[in-house]
């Protein structure tokens, strides 16, 4: 993606490529976030796909726009972790961080497989 955006858009690839690497270490704890969705007893694959993606959609579409919605958009928090610069952003960041790993250990230390096969 970061050679296409080169392409297309007046962007140094090289920088592009050490923002895209950073953002994606600086976001895993949102993939263990992610994890508490396996806590959810009484819902399927399918359902949770779905909820999901239409999140998502929502959140990439409003990501550009002054809009209320903007103050819970995961997106465009993922997108600030980037321009952190005063020592109460990382700490939020830190704690935030924190949370989501320890949370999302939690449940996928909980997370039985044998419970999903048997519905």
């Amino acid at each position: 993606m970061n050679s296409v955006a080169a392409m297309f858009f007046p962007v140094n690839f090289l920088e592009a490529m050490l923002y895209s690497t950073l953002l994606i270490f600086l976001a895993l704890p949102v993939a263990f976030l992610s994890a508490n969705l396996t806590m959810l007893h009484k819902s399927s694959y399918q359902t949770l796909s779905t909820v999901i993606a239409i999140i998502f959609f929502i959140s990439l579409f409003t990501l550009t726009f002054e809009h209320m919605i903007n103050y819970v958009n995961p997106l465009l928090y993922l997108s600030q972790i980037l321009f952190m610069q005063g020592a109460f952003e990382y700490f939020v960041y830190v704690i935030g961080s924190a949370l989501c790993i320890i949370t999302g250990v939690y449940s996928l230390r909980n997370y039985r497989i044998n419970s999903i096969m048997r519905r």
